[in-house]
């Protein structure tokens, strides 16, 4: 009789085991493909766009764009989001040990960490401890030393990136308090029966901590292998940046259709103009025929070997196209906005926003527009710049160079080359600007070869292909010596005048927390930026802080941050052979 007491008890107590413990949806797989999926992630604290994007070893500019906000706000991966905030946070999704899971995040133990802090604090449930625990073969969970490195496994699926045979990207959400399945099926504009199907699921049942894979109506690509962005699939309603930041693909809203434009973020790219035609990326003619409207259009086919690739294509439709409408963009959240990242993308006209479908310059052709487009970049633009996520221009100067690694904080100066030029950084972009100094000191030439430009000059010529502008750059101070570097690169707009960051007399008083403030412009500041003319016919002088007689201005060339250190490791699961697991 004891026995069968003790035995009822042993069923009692794995029952309740079994109940506490969350469900999530496992997709078996073979091979070693890989396919882009999307992290439903509640941040637990106030955190930084960057330092979101470092916990999951991301781009910050994809972690914008694959919320729809607005990557052409100025310093935007330094805004701070509020705790409480939902993302959708850009995973690739890979196949290991039989299973699909996300492997590319690792994360650095801080003093007083847990495994269960680190899973359901840090990671928002997302993970287990035990996970945790048998991806990095944690003997003893209470014995973890800070500094050292965890992988965290994370949750995902791809199931072919399709729904019902139509092009889906899957998010990985985690169940709060008063969820139902309806009510996640109405908010991401699925079903029922869909999302059920989707995990295995007997029931509508579900409990907080529970992982579901949520189909997401989405815009498929068909980039070729040898493209880096080849299988990029961008949910509705959304933008994803590909092409080493100079080229933004959006999807929705009204169909989903991949649109892809140049970005707006102020780095220099490979020519998008397609062969044998005027026509820019994202450009189309058309015209009217007895047969239909003919539409020859140049589109996006991928990033290979580090170009753009561009087609050109005519086809014969129903009726000719009209004013694109993208997907509004909103502005870094200061505010929790409960479900509003992730619900079908509404039309600019239901957003309150509007999208504007700017003329090309080729007579009869019509532009897409980008993100919030900038007016264009004031002088030149380093190559391959990068924002930096601890507010501050970099320098990419050969390691020759006695200012090899400079490195200014945003609205401020740095005085290098012997006092003969100064850098300086914003506001309004983290873009490096190197021009003359105006201190009174012998130096060498700073003009740049074979051409009549001095250092911070350039000149730019509106074409049918875009606006292509010549600048001196500044190239570090080698071996005494001033390198400057003439560049030419074709932007979407000539580039007008550049704001520098304002200066101050010498204080007399002490001015609280001015300094280290972000730096205004120039016109909030109360001061005023010129932009004086060249000597050179034709061209235009970018100005400094207090110009001297020479041209003021330009950016030092391939300007880049050094990305967050990545860490892929391989851990081994036992393979399911069902999908919804207690």
């Amino acid at each position: 009789m004891e026995e069968k007491h003790l035995l009822l008890l042993f069923i009692s107590l794995s029952l309740l085991a079994g109940a506490a413990m969350a469900k999530s949806t496992i997709e078996p797989c073979t091979g070693t493909d890989a396919c882009p999926a999307l992290l439903g992630y509640t941040l637990y604290a106030d955190l930084k766009v960057a330092e979101v994007a470092a916990l999951f070893q991301i781009d910050p500019v994809a972690l914008l764009a694959a919320n729809a906000i607005d990557i052409a706000v100025p310093d935007a991966e330094n805004h701070i989001l509020p705790a409480g905030l939902f993302l959708r946070v850009p995973a690739s999704c890979s196949c290991s040990g039989g299973i699909r899971r996300s492997i590319s995040t690792s994360y650095t133990v801080r003093p007083a960490d847990t495994l269960g802090s680190i899973a359901g604090s840090v990671y928002a449930g997302l993970t287990s401890p035990d996970q945790i625990r048998e991806a990095n073969d944690i003997p003893d969970p209470a014995d973890l030393d800070a500094g050292s490195t965890l992988v965290i496994p994370l949750p995902c699926s791809c199931f072919n990136s399709t729904d019902n045979f139509l092009p889906a990207i899957y998010l990985s959400y985690v169940v709060q308090q008063g969820d139902s399945v309806s009510a996640i099926a109405a908010r991401y504009a699925t079903t029922v029966t869909d999302i059920m199907t989707v995990n295995a699921m007997g029931s509508p049942s579900i409990r907080p901590g529970d992982i579901l894979a949520v189909p997401l109506p989405a815009c498929a690509s068909m980039f070729p292998n040898s493209a880096s962005d080849y299988g990029m699939v961008v949910a509705n309603g959304t933008y994803a940046i590909t092409a080493s930041h100079c080229v933004q693909c959006s999807c929705g809203p009204g169909n989903l259709n991949l649109y892809c434009t140049p970005a707006s973020l102020a780095v220099s790219c490979s020519s998008m103009q397609c062969s044998n035609s005027n026509l820019m990326l994202g450009n189309f003619t058309s015209q009217q025929t007895s047969a239909g409207c003919s539409v020859t259009s140049c589109n996006y086919g991928g990033f290979v070997n580090g170009s753009i690739v561009t087609r050109l294509t005519t086809s014969l439709q129903p009726q000719c196209p009209g004013k694109h409408q993208f997907p509004p963009v909103i502005a870094p959240p200061t505010t929790v906005l409960h479900d509003s990242f992730l619900a079908p993308s509404p039309s600019p006209a239901q957003a309150g926003g509007t999208v504007t479908n700017p003329r090309s310059s080729v007579p009869g052709t019509f532009g897409l527009p980008g993100v919030s487009p900038s007016s264009g970049p004031a002088g030149s633009i380093s190559e391959a710049s990068i924002v930096s996520p601890f507010c501050s221009c970099a320098s990419m100067f050969p390691n020759s160079a006695s200012d090899y690694g400079m490195v200014v904080a945003n609205g401020t100066y740095a005085i290098t080359a012997s006092h003969c030029v100064q850098c300086s950084c914003g506001p309004g972009n983290l873009n490096l600007y190197c021009t003359p100094a105006s201190l009174a000191v012998s130096c060498s030439s700073m003009q740049c070869s074979n051409s009549n430009l001095m250092l911070g000059n350039f000149t730019s010529q509106q074409t049918s292909a875009g606006c292509s502008v010549t600048s001196c750059n500044y190239g570090g101070f080698v071996n005494g010596s001033i390198v400057t570097r003439l560049t030419t690169s074709l932007q979407p707009q000539c580039p007008g005048k550049h704001q520098f960051p304002p200066v101050i007399a010498p204080p007399t008083t002490v001015l609280h927390d001015s300094f280290l403030a972000p730096s205004p412009s120039p016109a909030q500041a109360g001061g005023t930026v010129t932009n004086p003319r060249s000597s050179v016919p034709g061209t235009f002088g970018l100005p400094g802080v207090s110009p001297s007689s020479g041209p003021a201005g330009s950016i030092s060339e391939a300007s880049i941050v050094s990305p967050f250190c990545c860490i892929l490791c391989l851990f081994a699961f036992s393979l399911v052979h069902f999908n919804f697991l207690y």
